[in-house]
Parts: structure tokens; sequence; C-alpha cells
């Protein structure tokens, strides 16, 4: 889950980095930023994380001489 928070004329950015697990005084954070509600995703068999299916792209996609550089970033 990717969670981002967005003031007004000031800084931007996630709240937590990706993998930190939502504990309960995490809550009161959330609320702030306006998360009412938090969704879990199982990943079936058949399905793909959206980080492995950019890779996945970026990687057919790539020409001669072009390297992946970093991790795939807000969906990109």
């Amino acid at each position: 889950m990717i969670l981002r928070r967005y003031v007004r004329e000031s800084s931007r950015g996630v709240p937590f980095k990706k993998g930190h697990v939502i504990k309960e005084e995490d809550v009161c954070h959330l609320q702030r930023l306006g998360k009412e509600h938090l969704y879990v995703l199982n990943i079936a068999d058949d399905e793909m994380h959206e980080d492995d299916a950019a890779f996945d792209i970026a990687k057919a996609l790539m020409g001669e001489g072009v390297q992946i550089k970093g991790g795939p970033k807000e969906g990109r």
C-alpha cells in the first residue's frame, strides 16, 4: 500500500516507507492524513505485484545499452 501526504504549499511524500506494518499508534496519523479506511490486498498465485509488472515491462522495452536503475516509484 502506498500512502502519500500532500500539505498545501509545503512538504509531500510518503508517511511510511514500503514494508511498514501499520500499528495502533499509526491510526491517528492516518486519520490526520484523511485516511478513514485501510484495504488489504492478497495477491493470488496467478496475479503479479505492480512493482514486478513494472520490472517485466521495463525489461521488455529496454534496448541495447539501457539499464534499470533503482526500483519503480509512484507507479512508474
